[in-house]
Parts: C-alpha cells; sequence; structure tokens
C-alpha cells in the first residue's frame, strides 16, 4: 500500500493512472487494501483502484479533486463508519459512501448472508425454507453483536 505524503501526492497518482489508462478507463479511490481486494478483481487493471491510506486521507483528496473540479473518471469510495448518521460525512460529486458502516456490512445486506450459509451449512441448501430461516437467523444473531460493538465504538 502506497503511503502517500499528502492529499495532494494521492490526487497526482489518481490522474496519473487515469491517463496512462487512456479515456476508456476509470480510478477509484479506496480507503485500505481490504476494500482493493473487494474491487480490484473487478477491474480491467488492478492498478485502477488506489488505496489511499485512511479515510481522512481520502477525503481530503476527494475536497481537493472537488475544487478543482477533476471528476473526469475518478471516484472515491469512503466507509460510513457512522459518519453520516452523526452529520459528519455527506455524499457529494465523485464521492460514494457506504450505505452501512463499511463495505463489508454493504456485501452482506446485498446477498452475502445467502453465500456465506451456504458455504458453511451446506445441509441447509436441500430446503428452501431451512435456508432461509438459517439465514435470517445468522443476520439477525450477527447485526444484534455487531450493534453492540458498534454502539461501544461509537
Amino acid at each position: 500500500m502506497p503511503a502517500y505524503p499528502s492529499a495532494g501526492a494521492l490526487l497526482s497518482d489518481a490522474l496519473l493512472r487515469r491517463d496512462r489508462f487512456g479515456a476508456n478507463y476509470g480510478v477509484l479511490v479506496v480507503e485500505g487494501p481490504d476494500d482493493k481486494r473487494v474491487f480490484a478483481e473487478r477491474t480491467q487493471r488492478r492498478q485502477q483502484v488506489i488505496t489511499a491510506g485512511g479515510k481522512w486521507l481520502l477525503l481530503t483528496a476527494h475536497a481537493a479533486a472537488l475544487a478543482s473540479n477533476l471528476f473526469d473518471s475518478i471516484v472515491f469510495l469512503a466507509d460510513c463508519d457512522y459518519d453520516v448518521t452523526m452529520g459528519l460525512l455527506k455524499a457529494d460529486r465523485g464521492l460514494i459512501i457506504t450505505e452501512h458502516a463499511d463495505l463489508e456490512a454493504d456485501l452482506l445486506a446485498c446477498g452475502g448472508w445467502d453465500r456465506i450459509v451456504g458455504q458453511l451449512i451446506p445441509s441447509t441448501l436441500d430446503d428452501d425454507d431451512i435456508f432461509n430461516e438459517t439465514v435470517a437467523s445468522v443476520m439477525t444473531r450477527t447485526v444484534a453483536l455487531a450493534d453492540v460493538l458498534g454502539r461501544y465504538r461509537r
């Protein structure tokens, strides 16, 4: 993961990559290496996904891009981390914010629970009712535990 000394350096790298790949490619700036792992396999070139090295650097680079109107093929993705509900962060041009606390929570909400249950408890795949009940139960219990941790973290 590159250690950018400033938001300007991060934005410069994003612009250089965008120019190197050409007009048919975009660049996605994400917070950390876990986010890059999710998106890098879904791009034409793995280098299209840039790890900012933290939310603060990502948001500062986004603000600089916004001030300079540099959103041609560059998008920033930030975890909500409860900042939206606390009024500290809002969606803006060129900035995508996860709906839930982080990208992983969004992926679980978009069918990830089904895949996890199917992988870890394959016996549930033989009966739709049992499968759906198991998914709902795992989701409910996990969210309850995560809620406690989220409150503690906040």
